[in-house]
């Protein structure tokens, strides 16, 4: 599948009713990039450095995509290394959970937090725990959470109906291309 089709069919399913603003602003950026830039959609987005590149470019298209996610929500920004504040991610996992019309229960953060012994995990290792524990979590009352990968060592995780992923076709899910496997969708189970 063509990458800027796969792309699209990506973001109609992760940002929902809201692929209209990343519609949008991909449109403003190609057909006219000085407005793109004067309207503040660049600083907003955060891919002001990517503007020389043009909205044609692979990477580009990727970052404005995660830009509008980050921007709206719908994804959260998480080091490799951990997140920025403690508490950040189940934070937003309980935000989108309320945008579902449901709510995260803290008690399973706290809960391992009580014994997990975070001097005897490797950098990095706590995150991926964390990620495994709320994904489960999550399972039960019918969500999937699920990570866009760009092939660097950032985690954009993203939450959706569990049937929504189990719709999505693994053509959209997974690129095709052997070169550049990226961006790619997976459960997190997989995240590494």
């Amino acid at each position: 599948m063509e990458f800027t089709a796969r792309l699209q069919q990506i973001a109609t399913v992760l940002l929902e009713e809201d692929v209209s603003v990343w519609q949008k602003a991909r449109q403003t950026w190609q057909n006219d990039p000085e407005a793109f830039v004067e309207e503040g959609l660049a600083d907003r987005y955060q891919v002001d450095e990517l503007l020389d590149n043009g909205p044609d470019d692979k990477a580009s298209q990727i970052d404005l995509f995660l830009g509008v996610a980050l921007d709206l929500g719908y994804s959260l920004y998480v080091d490799w290394s951990g997140e920025e504040s403690e508490g950040d991610f189940e934070t937003w996992v309980d935000a989108r959970l309320h945008a579902f019309g449901q709510a995260f229960d803290y008690m399973v953060i706290e809960d391992w937090l009580d014994q997990v012994d975070e001097d005897r995990l490797e950098r990095g290792d706590y995150i991926l725990q964390k990620f495994a524990l709320v994904g489960k979590a999550v399972a039960e009352q019918g969500f999937t959470l699920i990570f866009f990968q760009e092939g660097g060592d950032t985690y954009f995780p993203f939450l959706l109906r569990s049937a929504d992923w189990e719709k999505m076709p693994a053509a959209v899910r997974s690129a095709s291309d052997d070169e550049d496997p990226y961006p790619r969708l997976v459960p997190y189970e997989e995240v590494r």
